[in-house]
């Protein structure tokens, strides 16, 4: 990786900051109507990020895409702050259709205005001198050698503890009723000490698909390979992905599954990509439909029963089919109106901007922010049944309830990253946020070196998504992510491979 960036970052930061700004302050003002504002400020951002990542391919090119900065760019900031802001000038019945409002407001221009603020902060963040010292400190270079620099294999039992642990993660899960969409707000709330072990054990389950498919693409794979690769790839598309009633999981095996590939050969094959058109259009009618039946049925849901659970999700009765009020042929929307709906932040995140404004001081059971973001590295080792004044975590469900005004509704709501940093303290706040990211994002990369070995692909690909997929995350929640998987992978990694044979 390159030592220094021959354009100045922080320049280029201020002239498209104060570019957005300029173009925000005119929407504001009267001067150009809210749309126009909107068009302006989305053309900047995307033409700002598009400058950043071609620096970025100028600098490192070493396997681009894993590069937890650029797939930020493009998924977070990119998509859900840029490209579907095109909902907003289809024809309003068909933006009505799939429940977005097709109005663009004063909160709205302004999260657009901080989301180039954001992307500012993280490119800064990410070519720092800091970042850069910790990739190069003595500890990271040990680091490296040690672990990230000579390919090894993978031990025998490997696979079977990781598939093992995910499994018995997600049977408790739903032997206990707090199985993902389909668990019970009750079991939750007495689940609350330890769900979070859980779902972190559940985690095993990605992580042994990311472990075999790297193994699978390393190097003409064995017969063993190849049953434990198809294996594992039924497991998550069936238990975790349709079983959990979020059509995004359904794809992510796929998406793990090209990765890995990519990581391993510098390339992509067209069928795992065709594989997650194919998931999305199957997942949307059949979740939707799971979804509404599950919300019918209240307290007769089979929470705990895996049978159950399969039976309605995907051969369901005419009777709980009518109950829950679903006609496959009602929503005539096109998928991709669906997909963009639901990868916009932009109506959503505004009504949290809207709301802080509209407050000098917030609400009693507001989240405190900073508070919050402090205490993430403490909740994430330290137990609830240890701590008792622990957060629950409900922030979405304050935002359902309070921000959106939905007092008897019992959902989690993500208001976006860009939208609780403002929450904590206007633009200043979302400007360091993300600088903290970006930092993140070069540090990881820098030290796992995910080009060279499996191992170091295994950690990098483990937390891409942590760094980069961020756009509904809270701060604190990415901080609890980080500080809790980063040495759970890092020693994870040390002991499925052999890494005593490269040192030897």
């Amino acid at each position: 990786m390159a030592n220094s960036v021959s354009i100045s970052v922080p320049m280029s930061a201020l002239l498209m900051v104060t570019a957005a700004g300029s173009a925000y302050y005119f929407g504001v003002a009267g001067f150009i109507e809210y749309p126009t504002a909107l068009i302006i400020l989305t053309v900047i951002l995307l033409i700002y990020l598009s400058l950043e990542v071609i620096r970025l391919y100028r600098f490192d090119n070493r396997r681009f895409l894993l590069n937890p900065a650029f797939l930020c760019a493009v998924m977070t900031l990119g998509l859900y702050y840029g490209v579907t802001n095109s909902l907003y000038y289809f024809p309003a019945n068909d933006v009505a259709s799939v429940g977005i409002k097709p109005i663009v407001t004063e909160a709205m221009i302004k999260l657009e205005f901080m989301a180039v603020i954001a992307a500012a902060g993280m490119w800064i963040g990410y070519w720092s001198k800091t970042s850069q010292k910790m990739v190069e400190s003595n500890y990271s270079q040990r680091m490296i050698e040690r672990y990230f620099t000579n390919d090894v294999e993978l031990k025998d039992w490997a696979i079977i503890f990781l598939v093992g642990v995910g499994l018995f993660s997600r049977l408790l899960q739903l032997y206990m009723g707090v199985y993902e969409y389909s668990g019970s707000y009750d079991a939750f709330i007495k689940a609350a000490a330890y769900t979070q072990y859980f779902n972190l054990g559940g985690y095993f389950g990605k992580i042994s698909l990311m472990v075999i498919a790297l193994q699978y693409y390393a190097k003409p794979p064995s017969l063993k390979t190849r049953v434990w690769f198809f294996l594992i790839l039924f497991i998550e598309l069936f238990l975790g992905g349709f079983l959990t009633g979020f059509k995004k999981f359904v794809i992510l095996p796929f998406i793990i599954i090209i990765l890995s590939q990519y990581s391993r050969t510098g390339k992509a094959s067209v069928v795992w990509i065709l594989l997650i058109v194919i998931g999305i259009n199957v997942a949307y009618p059949v979740i939707e439909r799971f979804r509404a039946i599950r919300n019918s049925m209240e307290t007769n849901f089979p929470s705990s029963s895996i049978i159950g659970i399969t039976q309605i999700m995907f051969f369901p009765t005419e009777k709980q089919v009518s109950n829950a009020s679903y006609d496959e042929q009602e929503d005539e929307a096109p998928v991709y109106l669906k997909v963009m709906s639901r990868t916009s932040m932009l109506q959503v995140g505004s009504l949290g901007v809207a709301f802080y404004d509209q407050h000098d001081n917030m609400p009693e059971g507001s989240p405190e922010v900073i508070t919050e973001i402090l205490l993430s590295p403490l909740y994430s080792w330290i137990p609830r049944f240890i701590w008792s004044g622990k957060t629950l975590q409900n922030i979405g469900l304050w935002y359902t309830q309070v921000v959106m005004d939905f007092k008897y509704l019992f959902s989690s709501t993500a208001m976006g990253m860009i939208t609780y940093l403002y929450v904590g303290g206007g633009y200043l706040v979302v400007l360091l946020g993300f600088i903290f990211i970006g930092m993140m994002q070069r540090i990881i990369v820098g030290i796992t070196q995910p080009w060279k070995t499996c191992a170091g692909s295994l950690m990098a690909m483990s937390t891409v998504a942590i760094i980069s997929a961020i756009a509904e995350l809270n701060m604190d929640a990415l901080i609890v992510l980080l500080v809790r998987m980063l040495p759970i992978l890092f020693f994870l990694q040390s002991i499925i491979y052999k890494h005593d044979q490269a040192t030897s």
